[in-house]
């Protein structure tokens, strides 16, 4: 059985009916439940995921009630473990910040690969850059896939 720690954009791509890649996400997600697979996802993703559902650049954006709704659902139909990033994480992000010149935009990126690091967890993204991170299990999903 593998541990995901899914990206915020394959949650939001989820979701969202309009997003370029919800077909993508679905499909990988009804997947890996449908082969007893698990989810993990620390509180500051699921935050994330709430104010991307907020923003005006969908052509309806979600209320802030809708948006929590959606993510509650979201973490039910999962199965997913809501989580803190754990504490080797720290670690690990000092690490990366030392010797990958992270900048600014980076840090959130850097935190969630970390904890996927320190959690053995397979950290599921259509984010190709996260390959740049040692040791991390990434799995990148195909935008078009479905």
């Amino acid at each position: 059985m593998i541990a995901y720690l899914p990206d915020v954009n394959v949650i939001v791509a989820s979701l969202r009916v309009d997003h370029d890649c919800h077909r993508s996400a679905q499909a990988f997600l009804e997947g890996a439940r449908r082969e007893g697979h698990s989810f993990m996802v620390p509180v500051e993703v699921l935050a994330s995921v709430l104010r991307l559902l907020t923003l005006g650049c969908w052509v309806n954006p979600e209320s802030s009630a809708t948006a929590a709704d959606l993510a509650r659902g979201w973490v039910e139909a999962a199965g997913a473990q809501v989580t803190a990033h754990p504490a080797e994480g720290w670690r690990v992000l000092l690490e990366f910040s030392r010797t990958l010149k992270l900048t600014t935009r980076a840090m959130p990126d850097a935190l969630l690969a970390a904890s996927a690091i320190a959690s053995r967890a397979v950290l599921v993204t259509f984010d190709g850059g996260f390959a740049r991170y040692p040791g991390l299990r990434v799995d990148v999903l195909d935008p078009r896939a479905a």
